[in-house]
């Protein structure tokens, strides 16, 4: 029993450095996992921003373009009015 009891008394001190690194590399991988999920967050708390002004650039590019159609519209009406009076000018001739 002498040896028995020698036996499992020396065994953790064996297993005790690798014990040490197992809980080391335990603490390391939840370091990293802490570290990218910190990171996860910090991108998601920075694209609400981003998303946010490129949604008002493109309202604000859209506006603008409908603006642009808006007066060419308008322009090509008032070309047209004035064609058509030209031409009720030149049937009514001298």
């Amino acid at each position: 029993m002498g040896l028995t009891y020698g036996a499992a008394a020396s065994q953790p001190v064996f297993e005790g450095g690798a014990l040490r690194d197992n809980l080391r590399y335990a603490k390391s991988e939840e370091r990293q996992a802490l570290i990218s999920y910190q990171q996860t967050i910090q991108r998601a708390f920075g694209d609400v921003p981003d998303s946010s002004i490129g949604y008002h650039k493109y309202h604000s590019v859209r506006e603008r373009q409908e603006r642009s159609v808006k007066d060419l519209q308008e322009s090509g009406q008032r070309v047209a009015y004035a064609i058509q009076r030209r031409n009720r000018h030149l049937s009514l001739g001298p």
